[in-house]
């Protein structure tokens, strides 16, 4: 948005995030977490998974967001920075209220391992 709103000559083409077999967004991040963080680390990306599945069923995003932070933190993160369900062209937190069939939106996540800030992001769609 920001690259349309002031005109820059750039074209944003968006892209998959990479991830590895265990579902962790590969970042060069991940080499300071240690071999017991990385496993406990899949947690992030797994919590913000179910969130869009509940979402999708039409659960509301207090009720699913809260439930990712939670199995973020009983995952052994040391500090939780936010879950987030954000509109995808603003970025701006979205109602309270189940998202409408066709609703585009993405789920955002950042979260400490031990000395290593991770963050991830998904779609979310009813």
């Amino acid at each position: 948005r920001m690259v349309r709103d002031l005109g820059f000559p750039v074209e944003i083409l968006g892209g998959e995030t990479t991830r590895d077999a265990d579902g962790l967004a590969q970042s060069s991040r991940n080499l300071y977490l240690k071999p017991d963080e990385r496993i406990a680390a899949g947690a992030l990306q797994a919590a913000l998974h179910r969130a869009s599945v509940r979402l999708a069923i039409g659960v509301t995003p207090s009720v699913a967001l809260d439930e990712a932070r939670a199995l973020i933190m009983a995952a052994g993160f040391r500090t939780l920075d936010y879950v987030s369900l954000v509109d995808p062209d603003t970025l701006l937190d979205l109602p309270d209220t189940p998202l409408a069939p066709g609703t585009a939106a993405r789920l955002l996540g950042a979260a400490w391992m031990g000395k290593t800030r991770l963050i991830d992001n998904i779609s979310a769609t009813r």
